[in-house]
């Protein structure tokens, strides 16, 4: 009977490891070209958020700068984070961010990151708001305090675009499906995740209503069509 010696052992088992590594080089490779290609769709069809208009109706913004890389932790594709007055002196954050592989978004809800910033949620609720337009928007409400100095309190308005559908629920797309990268040849595959918030409930809630309609024109709706123009990025919305 034939025996493989140590040293036949050794290149057989190199061999195997090779082989290995070449194939799964190539499955890597295979895999990130079409996520390329996914996002790339979703690139050409959405209009980047910087043209997103800096006057609405009563509302004056002005861009927030962060050491934090946004894009890299949340592995999306583009993104807005936008402080809004009134000269009454209500004011809102706005953040709104899109991904054409909604996997990545999954631990980016507000349960968690305000959480990881020492927050405590005091309330979260399931609601809805309608829109200038007279859209209904399902959201989920959240009220959060500071357990340290003040004790400020902050509600935050959280709500996801999934594929041009509006959903409160990130459940939706947290199933093994969406887990696995998607046909390139399907209809576009994304999520985008607007989060509206301030110290004032009243004030998140009446930004919510007047820039929700013009938020959701700048994604790709349920036949892959954007509704918003570049020429409002140079317009006042009155």
């Amino acid at each position: 009977m034939f025996l493989l010696s140590d040293k036949n052992y050794f290149w057989r088992t190199w061999i195997i490891a090779f082989a290995f590594l070449v194939g799964t080089g190539f499955v890597y490779r295979q895999a990130r070209a079409r996520e390329s290609l996914i996002e790339s769709k979703v690139s050409i069809r959405t209009i980047p958020l910087k043209h997103f208009p800096i006057n609405i109706y009563k509302w004056i913004g002005k861009d927030i700068s962060m050491d934090y890389p946004i894009k890299e932790a949340t592995g999306s594709n583009d993104y807005l984070l936008r402080l809004y007055k009134t000269e009454n002196g209500q004011w809102v954050h706005l953040y709104i961010t899109y991904c054409s592989q909604p996997r990545n978004m999954l631990g980016h809800r507000p349960e968690v990151c305000f959480r990881a910033s020492g927050w405590n949620i005091l309330d979260e609720e399931k609601t809805t708001f309608t829109t200038t337009s007279g859209k209904t928007i399902p959201c989920i409400k959240y009220l959060f305090e500071k357990p340290v100095g003040l004790r400020d309190e902050f509600t935050v308005l959280n709500f996801y675009i999934l594929n041009g559908r509006l959903t409160e629920d990130h459940k939706e797309f947290s199933g093994i499906k969406w887990r696995r990268l998607a046909n390139p040849k399907e209809q576009v595959r994304y999520v985008t995740q607007i989060q509206i918030s301030s110290s004032n409930e009243e004030a998140a809630i009446s930004a919510a209503k007047e820039m929700s309609d013009l938020i959701i024109k700048f994604f790709p709706d349920e036949q892959g069509q954007v509704k918003a123009s570049l020429a409002i990025s140079s317009n006042n919305l009155q």
